[in-house]
């Protein structure tokens, strides 16, 4: 298993005085990123947008409109 920290940023509705992203950072170990997001978003149809970079960090963003853009930031530790 891989050790990652992850930045979770969701975008939610700024009414009410909120800011327009609710943010946290999590340190988990997975083997597969993928499935860690589809856990945590317990939707079957998500449309994921996957990016891997040389340095080995992986961004996965889910764009469900309106509302539900969620963006999964993993960096190896």
């Amino acid at each position: 298993m891989k050790e990652y920290e992850v930045a979770i940023k969701r975008k939610q509705p700024t009414c009410g005085g909120r800011t327009p992203y609710d943010s946290r950072i999590i340190e988990i170990e997975t083997d597969d990123p993928i499935s860690f997001v589809k856990t945590e978003e317990k939707e079957e149809d998500l449309e994921m947008k996957i990016e891997r970079s040389d340095d080995g960090s992986i961004v996965i963003i889910i764009d469900n409109p309106p509302y539900h853009v969620v963006e999964y930031s993993f960096t190896e530790i």
